[in-house]
């Protein structure tokens, strides 16, 4: 998977934030879709991955505690594509990553 993929799924769970009031959160993943597609050099390439890893991290406040409930509620509509692309997303951040801190 390349990063046009990751950059495609960024943009899609941004889109969805949006769809869902997140506004903030949508933010950060098309701010980081935005820069993924237009990084120059590996080590820009490496922050970004970690950026976006760090912005998947779980616990209280994190985007899925965020997302995924609203209100107390878990979200029906669109919770299992969330949940699906969280995973690629993070799958393929730490691929891409680690094939970088690699070279």
């Amino acid at each position: 998977m390349g990063i046009e993929n990751l950059v495609r799924m960024v943009t899609e769970l941004s889109e969805i934030l949006a769809e869902h009031s997140q506004p903030d959160w949508s933010e950060i993943f098309r701010v980081k879709a935005n820069e993924l597609g237009t990084a120059l050099t590996d080590s820009e390439a490496i922050r970004i991955y970690k950026g976006i890893l760090e912005s998947l991290r779980g616990g209280a406040g994190g985007v899925n505690d965020l997302v995924l409930y609203q209100d107390g509620r878990l979200l029906k509509k669109q919770t299992n594509r969330i949940h699906e692309l969280l995973e690629h997303i993070r799958e393929a951040a730490y691929r891409g990553l680690a094939e970088l801190e690699d070279s």
